[in-house]
C-alpha cells in the first residue's frame, strides 16, 4: 500500500474510533485517555508525509494501550468495539508486518 493511502486510511479508521468513544462512553478516566491515545497518534499522522519505523512505532503503541483499556472495561459498547475491531484488523494486515523493532521489546 503507498504511503498516502495507509496515511488516509489509518487517520479515517482511528478518527472513526476517536468519534465512537467521543459519544458513546460516558464521562471517565478511561473516555479521556482513550481520547489522547487517540489524539497523539492522529496528530503524529497528520505530520507525516511518508511511512517510516517512527509512525509505526507509534501506532504500535497506540495499539497496546488502547486495546489494554478495551479489554478491561468496554466490553459493554458495541459500537466502540466494532470500530476497535477495524481497527485491529487494519494494524494487523499492515502495521504489524512492516514494524522493525531492534533489541529487547515489552508491553508499553
Amino acid at each position: 500500500m503507498e504511503d498516502k493511502l495507509f496515511l488516509a486510511k489509518a487517520k479515517k479508521i482511528i478518527g472513526h474510533f476517536r468519534l465512537s468513544v467521543e459519544s458513546h462512553l460516558a464521562t471517565s478516566p478511561d473516555k479521556q485517555r482513550l481520547l489522547q491515545l487517540a489524539d497523539g497518534v492522529l496528530l503524529t499522522l497528520s505530520n507525516q508525509t511518508r511511512v517510516n519505523n517512527k509512525i509505526l512505532i507509534e501506532m504500535e503503541k497506540f495499539y497496546q494501550s488502547t486495546s489494554m483499556i478495551i479489554g478491561l472495561s468496554l466490553s459493554d459498547s458495541k459500537c466502540i468495539y466494532s470500530s476497535w475491531r477495524e481497527y485491529d484488523a487494519f494494524h494487523f494486515e499492515y502495521v504489524k508486518p512492516n514494524l522493525k523493532v531492534y533489541g529487547n521489546t515489552f508491553l508499553i
